[in-house]
């Protein structure tokens, strides 16, 4: 006669507690550090994204030998706001006014050209522009024929966590962009003017 000394092996009721208590604190502990990565990467990003436009424009001013625009737009096709997170558009601005003048769609030489159309960021993110010196919000930025800007400007790039996470682009005089970098010890990064940025209007 033959006895089966097998025994059942697995969790009992208390191991299977405590093993779903630890997931439970693992998991609450986990999440909002994801939750962070995720928005601070998406920021970047997006920063990283709108960098590459401004160089753009600048590459295109200096090529082409004449102004290039860069400005806010809600119809990919005009400027027509200073809420940058709805859109923006790239032109080659002969007249310097803004404005993206209707021509045979060629490019030629003679007329105005879109160079580049964005539709804007995700997530509810914003991105405002400020002029050294002045509280009020820019739509446009434009770029002269050498390679540089009129004024100093500042691009904010801010979510739902306010300027403590913000990330800002700062334009120089000379037309270069530069990610803007904390100079105290608060925490929020610094404008081209050394204030720190803000992500209300």
């Amino acid at each position: 006669m033959q006895h089966n000394n097998s025994t059942n092996s697995g969790f009992t009721l208390i191991e299977l507690m405590v093993t779903i208590a630890l997931a439970a604190i693992i998991l609450t502990q986990a999440v909002p550090s994801f939750n962070s990565l995720v928005q601070n990467n998406r920021l970047i990003s997006q920063k990283n994204e709108f960098i590459s436009t401004l160089n753009l424009a600048r590459s295109e001013a200096l090529k082409r030998g004449t102004r290039v625009t860069v400005c806010a737009s809600t119809d990919q096709a005009t400027c027509d706001t200073a809420d940058w997170e709805q859109g923006w558009i790239v032109f080659s601005d002969r007249d310097a006014d803004s404005v993206l003048d209707s021509g045979t769609g060629a490019c030629l030489a003679t007329e105005d050209c879109l160079i580049r159309v964005s539709g804007g960021l995700s997530e509810g993110n914003t991105l405002k522009a400020k002029k050294s010196g002045a509280p009020a919000l820019i739509g446009s930025i434009q770029y002269t024929p050498r390679g540089a800007v009129d004024s100093a400007v500042t691009f904010t790039f801010c979510d739902k966590r306010g300027a403590a996470h913000a990330r800002a682009t700062n334009i120089n005089n000379l037309g270069r962009a530069i990610s803007a970098s904390d100079s105290g010890a608060d925490g929020i990064v610094n404008d081209v003017d050394g204030n720190n940025v803000s992500c209300s209007s």
